[in-house]
């Protein structure tokens, strides 16, 4: 990275100066061969190791293979070794560099440095436990910027998890699977063009050309980025198309092909994925009819005829609920006399004074100096509105914009952070925030009761 050049650079500048090879202040480590007093210094020993292990003094097979490293990866506190003294090492004996030395940061656990003796650790099993391996894999890679240093945090990684995951991903396939089994004996055949379908076969190309670039810069944050960027696109296309209203006759073939493009953008991004997430890859493929890994990122590959299966969503939802602390045994007291209970019910009356309606997300942002808050832009059907809500540490803005939530739309407006919110919308709460949507798409406005 950036920073850990320029820090190489600084020190070049200063000045170099002979190191040596040896120790005699120190009682263990390999003797020197010529003067048993001294051992050799860990740097020199250690280096040399990622020739020697792969036989560099037999010319071997495996050292032919793999040397020169094309990435050579190692935490940002010895690239001063890696970057500039075992490079000296490999020049002075005539044998080829590394081609990349990349130096990763170090993570800490929701703000903290870890400790054992403190207690501050990151339970990777217990996370890839409730979540998975291509989840956990998901969010380091997505979160952090490669080669910078992490705050590793539990409520994030749910967050992705729900938001990118389960939400963009797995309710796409879900939602394009389920609508091809009820209307179609297989993969419908694309016979039928409309608008929207050049513009995502031209972003698929787009994507795979925005990718390169990222990995070959190890940003592996923007290369996810750029590729949600187009999940989220496919979802927006379903919305656009609103292609569950299209199974009539006269319109069944233009259905098709929607879902045709929509399944092969699934394939697209399957195979764009597979680097960082592989099960899912393979997931996805195999619930889209394909029984052989298909690695061609090239737009209309996908068969037509194949029968899509509608298995287990691929990213289930998870509510992590915290363990209940144990109660403190009660004291006896002196027996009271008793208020007379109440039920904490609301009467149907009541019930019928609240307004609940469907509403679309037309836009959103974080609002300025508020970790926790999103503002809003809903439209109802006959009105647009601006409501915040308090769900940015579970949803990202781009993640929101098009899906169908819940508002009740006759709360008193209320202002929150200098901004007037005219609603507000439905969401589950415990360890996580969930919004309240709907199974289908209904025109916007319509009442829930």
């Amino acid at each position: 990275p950036a920073a850990r050049r320029n820090e190489l650079l600084n020190f070049l500048e200063s000045g170099l100066q002979d190191v040596s090879i040896s120790r005699a202040s120190l009682s263990w480590g390999i003797p020197f061969p010529f003067d048993p007093e001294h051992i050799i210094y860990i740097w020199i020993e250690a280096l040399s190791n990622y020739i020697t292990a792969l036989g560099y003094e037999t010319e071997s097979e495996q050292y032919q293979t793999f040397w020169p490293a094309d990435v050579h990866i190692m935490g940002k506190d010895i690239t001063r070794f890696h970057a500039l003294l075992w490079p000296a090492m490999l020049m002075a004996a005539n044998l080829p560099l590394p081609k990349h030395i990349v130096g990763h940061g170090w993570l800490t656990k929701d703000g903290e440095a870890l400790s054992k003796t403190r207690g501050i650790f990151i339970d990777m099993d217990g996370d890839i436990a409730t979540y998975g391996v291509d989840p956990f894999r998901y969010y380091l890679l997505r979160e952090f910027s490669f080669g910078n240093d992490g705050d590793y945090r539990p409520a994030r990684l749910h967050a992705r998890y729900n938001a990118d995951l389960a939400n963009d991903l797995g309710n796409l396939l879900n939602r394009v699977l389920g609508l091809v089994n009820k209307n179609f004996e297989g993969i419908p055949e694309p016979t039928t063009p409309g608008e929207f379908d050049d513009e995502i076969r031209e972003m698929a190309q787009t994507t795979v050309d925005k990718l390169d670039d990222h990995i070959n810069a190890f940003a592996f944050d923007a290369a996810l980025e750029t590729i949600w960027e187009f999940v989220r696109r496919i979802n927006r296309y379903i919305q656009q198309t609103e292609v569950w209203t299209l199974a009539k006759p006269e319109t069944k073939q233009r259905m098709g092909t929607i879902l045709y493009n929509s399944l092969e953008a699934l394939r697209f991004i399957s195979v764009l994925i597979s680097p960082f997430i592989p099960e899912t890859a393979e997931q996805i493929q195999k619930q889209i009819g394909l029984t052989e890994f298909d690695t061609i990122a090239e737009w209309g590959s996908l068969p037509v005829g194949l029968t899509v299966s509608r298995g287990e969503p691929i990213f289930p939802r998870i509510d992590t609920k915290k363990e209940k602390q144990p109660q403190p045994k009660a004291t006896a007291k002196p027996k009271q006399k008793q208020a007379p209970k109440t039920t904490g019910l609301v009467s149907f009356a009541d019930f019928q004074k609240l307004d609940l309606r469907v509403a679309r997300i037309l836009a959103a942002e974080p609002v300025e100096g508020a970790d926790r808050l999103l503002k809003l832009q809903v439209d109802l059907g006959r009105e647009k509105r601006q409501v915040v809500a308090g769900i940015a540490e579970h949803y990202t803005p781009d993640a929101l914009v098009g899906k169908q939530v819940i508002v009740v739309a006759n709360l008193e407006p209320a202002t929150i952070r200098g901004i007037e919110s005219q609603g507000m919308i439905l969401a589950g709460s415990g360890d996580s925030v969930v919004l309240a949507t709907l199974e289908e798409e209904i025109p916007l406005g319509t009442q829930v009761r």
